[in-house]
């Protein structure tokens, strides 16, 4: 019975090794994706409007990319627990993707812009982006 056990533990331990080697480490993402509003349209970039441009009509659609960094760069003034080190890796990792249209991210920098996007977007944002930025991620259920 104990080498019935053990045997057990081993397929079971190499089984999950091999799908932990499997899995992927980093998978590429469009950055320069336009994401669309409800009706289909690109979103505007709020971020890219000129001054005098009172209807934003002259403004960029919002990508994917734009709205990761314009939500990495933002740190709201009730996260004072945010050091210096993760704005400054946030910014550097805003400028790396920020117009990549192969973007490589790992499952740590994805939950990263998921949670960012959370802080600086509605829920239209998210719905559009995050099939993008992960496409095995599931819409946590609703409580």
């Amino acid at each position: 019975m104990k080498y019935f056990a053990v045997i057990i533990v081993f397929l079971i331990g190499s089984g999950l090794q091999s799908f932990a080697e499997d899995a992927p480490k980093t998978w590429t993402v469009d950055m320069t994706a336009a994401l669309l509003d409800q009706d289909g349209k690109p979103v505007e970039d709020q971020f890219t409007k000129p001054a005098e441009d009172k209807d934003c009509s002259r403004c960029q659609p919002l990508t994917l990319g734009n709205a990761a960094a314009h939500a990495l760069f933002f740190v709201s003034g009730d996260e004072r627990e945010v050091t210096p080190e993760q704005k400054w890796s946030w910014a550097v990792l805003a400028e790396q993707i920020r117009s990549d249209p192969k973007a490589a991210l790992t499952a740590a920098q994805a939950d990263l812009i998921y949670r960012r996007l959370g802080k600086m977007y509605g829920g239209l944002i998210l719905l559009r982006a995050m099939p993008l930025i992960d496409p095995n991620r599931k819409p946590p259920e609703i409580k």
